[in-house]
């Protein structure tokens, strides 16, 4: 018996329909479940679960536990300009205090960290990267998040107190009027007031630090601000930064010119700058978001070896922090 297959040409159009339907349910179930839409937009490009890259909250079990006091291995006489060193981008930007409508693209748009600083610091994370504007809060772009310098630096120096064989690197990147709420420049002055408070704590040299002079304090970096003898950001000849971070271009071409990049300034070979290495970026469109940037990228230094140089992350994983610090055992004591 010959059986003869009748193709339905409405089938399509139903599939069609009913795609439509399931991404309009997704979309509202997005603002009830604390407005994810970003999620269902990286799921459409996401491959699996991988050692470097993390969105989710710190697994402290994936973290070994001397990763808490990792620095108190290296030698003293080492320059921090030898060292391998994890760190984040927008350190802050786990977290956003905006209008409950509004949050789903304050997610999308500039969350780029999914654990704590406390979390991050735990991990082994020692590089972080600030942009306070004159209210004295913390911002990425035009979008506030739950922390205030003040609140940040006290996170620092309890850690510190706690661990003092570890020291710190932070870039401040005074935000002007950029955060998006007009903020007089004159107010600037509340960053110097905490930074006068925790006076006691700042690496106050404009100079590299040795890891003996770094223990216990916080190297910062400024910049549009001056302040004391700290380290100024601005046309600095100390400091070798690599921070493409507009991938605009076609994804694949865009992606591999960042992961290239990254590559040729972890093996730098100037000996005498601190490199800056970021492996953040954005592309335009839904398909070159802030996490396939992060997922894409942070796989370079993850698997390569013998490299030096701080990191700046977006959602790094905990095997990665990890790995990253692995590349000072040549620097032990």
């Amino acid at each position: 018996m010959k059986i003869i297959l009748i193709k339905d040409p409405k089938r399509k159009k139903m599939n069609k329909q009913k795609l439509t339907i399931v991404l309009m349910i997704l979309f509202l179930l997005s603002f009830i479940y604390n407005n994810k839409l970003y999620i269902i937009i990286f799921i459409l490009h996401y491959k699996k679960k991988v050692p470097w890259y993390s969105d989710q909250e710190l697994d402290k079990k994936k973290i070994p536990l001397e990763n808490l006091n990792w620095m108190s291995n290296i030698k003293d006489s080492t320059d921090i300009r030898e060292l391998s060193i994890p760190g984040t981008h927008d350190s802050c930007a786990s977290y956003f205090i905006i209008e409950f409508y509004k949050s789903w693209w304050a997610n999308f748009q500039s969350q780029v960290q999914s654990w704590t600083i406390e979390d991050q610091l735990y991990s082994g994370i020692r590089y972080f990267d600030l942009r306070p504007a004159g209210d004295g809060l913390i911002y990425h772009g035009a979008h506030q998040t739950r922390y205030s310098f003040k609140k940040v630096f006290e996170i620092y120096t309890k850690f510190l107190d706690e661990h003092p064989s570890e020291g710190l690197i932070v870039r401040i990147q005074f935000q002007y009027k950029n955060c998006g709420n007009n903020i007089e420049e004159s107010k600037e002055k509340q960053i110097y007031e905490i930074l006068d408070l925790y006076n006691n704590y700042l690496y106050n040299n404009s100079d590299a630090p040795t890891m003996g002079q770094l223990r216990k304090k916080i190297f910062v970096i400024l910049e549009n601000l001056e302040y004391k003898n700290l380290m100024n950001w601005d046309n600095n000849d100390l400091i070798e930064l690599q921070d493409y971070f507009r991938l605009f271009g076609i994804r694949k071409y865009e992606l591999d010119k960042k992961r290239k990049l990254v590559y040729q300034y972890m093996f730098n070979n100037n000996k005498n700058t601190l490199i800056i290495n970021h492996c953040s970026g954005i592309g335009r469109g839904v398909l070159t978001t802030l996490r396939y940037v992060a997922y894409s990228v942070n796989e370079v230094p993850y698997n390569n070896v013998g490299f030096r140089g701080i990191f700046a992350f977006d959602f790094p994983g905990e095997e990665l922090i990890t790995h990253v610090i692995n590349q000072n055992k040549t620097k032990i004591n």
